[in-house]
């Protein structure tokens, strides 16, 4: 009788713990990774054009707070914190993302920096979930279904390319408003989809899939447009075919060729007929002609100025840059085009205001230490996850191996195309990319092991990491250096300042101030954009620009004398080379 009287509560007990084991379960599985896949859905809702004001950054700062709620909700499930932090690109990715807080000292406009940094933190959340907090099965379909997203968006693109009857058919944007935006979030995607699509000992089902899926992402990204996204394309094929020999990951037997085959054919065949059926050929063909021609291309014209301008920042302050997001408000000083500081600060503005290279533009905002350890973070992510691909064949794990040689390829193409793009401080593509970073992790990973022996910690990497990283986030001084030396050869403008007093719409007496810029032929050239206007003894200032008949768009500086104080106005212009010249008045 006692055993019998004892043996029900003992059993009541293990049911309840059988209850709540299942639960956990089913919350590691499942809703963890549908709620992450809402905060990458919310990312790219954020960025839709017809989205109004305010309503974007609501919208990420509920992103933020739902992804941090995650990591919280899944942290009792994986790896522990303490370990974590040590663990592969974790060290670098912390390091930057502390570094873009202190950017926000620098920076000329704190909101700007905190929409900036406000973004890096739904990345660094997005990482750590997807990195560390789910379990292997669970990244798979959340993975596939990420895809997915890319794949309704092409079709969404195509429907939009269909209803376009012009004859010259604009390249596709689908939800993003922006053919550029599309392009380089499709490019993250088609390398899982294709190192899915070809992984012959995977499943005929999510070999069919990824077939499809590939077939449909590369046909959008061809009619999206966008150059620097076919490039990063190719270099991300070039990258999977180096870790395909490396690791032989699609190795097999010669009598069984057809398992790789196969897959490539079909994949080939279905973008041969889509750019059949869609009459495809003379668009592309136009636009892969400009390749040929982009000394006489004006939106590269416009990129090398921006480049350029973008290296001279650097240079000014080249430890800790201008401050976070303060590119697009200070660009104009070193490009002297597209909006001024009081114009972005006030209305905004648009894609003329970025550099059209993330990473020179990175730099110009975050100094060479911002781009180092960018640098460091992808250097030490791709290598984690490059020497585990042997022990998962060993372990037959397939699926996990496509998925982190996907992500290590996408990561590699995000970064060739960044080098022409835009798209990658917008939270559409920033985020997917920050997703499939942590995937990369992620599928380094058993079901039931945390990561310790997976990516372990190795001081001598880091170390070596550093070094090469420094070196890589030293290029844009070199580049500025090389400006530099064409000081020499070209004579310095002069800049003017032409002040007198005027009565102010309000009555009161005012002091208008114009900047005058003169070539070294004598001849006026506009001093707006691109004058550096600061002031002593005025209040209420403000700038605005005015058209002079033959003197081209003028800088103008106005304010109120403040009583007992001489004013005194100084101007700063920076020319192709970098050279500063200064006037004031008086």
């Amino acid at each position: 009788m006692p055993e019998t009287t004892s043996s029900k509560p003992s059993s009541s007990r293990s049911q309840r713990g059988s209850r709540s084991h299942h639960r956990t379960s089913v919350i590691e599985k499942y809703l963890a990774g549908a709620l992450l896949l809402l905060v990458l859905l919310a990312s790219g809702l954020a960025e839709m054009p017809w989205i109004p004001n305010p309503w974007p950054v609501r919208i990420l700062q509920g992103t933020l707070l739902g992804a941090w709620f995650i990591v919280i909700a899944v942290a009792t499930f994986q790896e522990r914190i303490q370990t974590m932090l040590l663990r592969g690109p974790t060290p670098w990715m912390l390091a930057l993302t502390a570094w873009h807080f202190y950017g926000i000292l620098n920076a000329p406009d704190s909101k700007w920096a905190l929409a900036r940094c406000l973004l890096v933190l739904i990345g660094l959340a997005v990482y750590i979930i997807a990195g560390y907090g789910l379990k292997s099965d669970t990244i798979r379909w959340v993975a596939t279904a990420a895809i997915g997203i890319g794949v309704a968006q092409s079709l969404l693109g195509f429907a939009q390319f269909g209803q376009d009857q012009s004859a010259s058919r604009g390249a596709i944007f689908a939800s993003f408003g922006n053919h550029e935006s599309l392009g380089s979030f499709l490019l993250i995607l088609i390398p899982p989809a294709i190192a899915l699509a070809l992984q012959p000992r995977l499943e005929f089902k999510t070999r069919l899939y990824s077939q499809a899926a590939a077939v449909v992402l590369v046909g959008a990204l061809l009619i999206a447009r966008t150059r620097s996204a076919w490039i990063g394309l190719v270099a991300g094929a070039i990258m999977m075919a180096l870790l395909a020999a490396k690791e032989g990951s699609i190795r097999i037997d010669r009598n069984r060729k057809h398992d790789l085959v196969g897959p490539a054919a079909v994949v080939a065949a279905g973008l041969i007929v889509f750019v059949i059926i869609g009459e495809l050929m003379p668009l592309l063909g136009e636009r892969a002609t400009t390749f040929q021609f982009l000394k006489d291309d004006t939106s590269f014209i416009d990129r090398l100025n921006q480049w350029r301008g973008a290296v001279l920042a650097t240079a000014e302050r080249p430890f800790t840059g201008w401050g976070t997001g303060s590119w697009p408000i200070l660009q104009s000083w070193w490009t002297h085009t597209a909006d001024e500081p009081f114009t972005v600060t006030r209305v905004g503005t648009g894609h003329s205001n970025l550099a059209h290279n993330v990473w020179v533009q990175t730099a110009a905002e975050l100094g060479v230490t911002g781009l180092a350890l960018y640098a460091g973070l992808f250097i030490t992510l791709m290598q984690s996850i490059i020497q585990r691909l042997p022990d998962m064949s060993a372990r037959n794990h397939h699926h996990r191996k496509a998925l982190a040689m996907g992500a290590v390829c996408a990561v590699f193409a995000s970064i060739v195309d960044g080098l022409g793009s835009p798209a990658h401080v917008f939270p559409g593509v920033l985020i997917q990319l920050w997703f499939w970073m942590g995937v990369g992790v992620g599928a380094c990973r058993e079901n039931e092991v945390a990561p310790e022996a997976l990516l372990p910690v190795k001081p001598v990497t880091h170390v070596t990491v550093g070094v090469m990283a420094a070196v890589i986030g030293c290029i844009p001084l070199a580049f500025a250096f090389r400006l530099n030396q064409g000081q020499a050869n070209i004579k310095p403008p002069t800049v003017e300042i032409v002040a007198e007093s005027v009565k102010r719409i309000d009555g009161q007496q005012g002091v208008q101030a114009v900047a005058v810029v003169t070539d070294a032929n004598g001849k006026d050239r506009a001093s707006a954009p691109g004058i550096e206007w600061a002031a002593t003894g005025l209040t209420n200032v403000s700038q605005s620009a005015i058209d002079v008949d033959g003197g081209g768009v003028r800088s103008v500086l106005t304010g109120i004398p403040q009583p007992g104080v001489q004013p005194v106005l100084y101007a700063k212009w920076r020319d192709e080379t970098g050279r500063i010249i200064t006037a004031h008045n008086p």
